[in-house]
């Protein structure tokens, strides 16, 4: 299979094969305790946050893609109340990290070259390209074949979507609160 210059859109012949060398290094973030209750425990609504602590390299149909250290996502929005019917660390959490990237930023990290396999990673190019919210959907049910949570973000994704278009707009995003880096700024 030759490898893509883009993202096709929503409607092309991508497979979006999801394949990685190494799962990402990543840690769990404190959970807060918003819902008010007095038990003291997470409120069952609750979805865990994590940080990815090196850059996640991983392949769609091909094409090597980064995702950069530093970025903080939630992985399958699934509320704790729901975990014993789908973990959001499961089969899907590579998935999902992909996805919540997308939804945040409207685009991936290409990386030119040799994909992430280079000793000088100063060195690495890297070119942004554009996705859609339909795009993002579409590859998290390539990669995950669940039509149960590809469906529940068709219904219900917009939100998120929309409200990451608006902090981007209104410029809201920094290094402190998850901006992705700079190429000079990785691992």
């Amino acid at each position: 299979m030759s490898e893509m210059d883009e993202i096709p859109e929503a409607g092309g012949e991508a497979d979006y094969v999801l394949s990685y060398d190494a799962m990402p290094l990543m840690r769990p973030l404190p959970i807060d305790d918003s819902c008010g209750l007095c038990c003291g425990e997470p409120c069952l609504t609750t979805t865990r946050q994590w940080q990815l602590e090196e850059a996640f390299y991983f392949r769609l149909d091909g094409t090597c893609y980064r995702i950069d250290r530093g970025f903080v996502f939630n992985a399958s929005s699934v509320p704790s109340i729901l975990h014993w019917w789908r973990a959001p660390t499961g089969t899907t959490m590579l998935a999902a990290i992909i996805h919540d990237w997308t939804y945040r930023y409207a685009s991936l990290n290409k990386v030119e070259g040799d994909g992430g396999n280079q000793r000088d990673k100063e060195l690495e190019l890297v070119s942004e390209v554009p996705i859609t919210q339909a795009e993002a959907d579409k590859i998290f049910y390539k990669t995950t074949n669940s039509m149960l949570l590809y469906s529940a973000l068709v219904c219900c994704g917009f939100g998120a979507w929309n409200r990451n278009r608006i902090r981007e707009s209104d410029g809201k995003w920094n290094m402190l609160e998850d901006k992705p880096l700079s190429n000079s700024m990785r691992d």
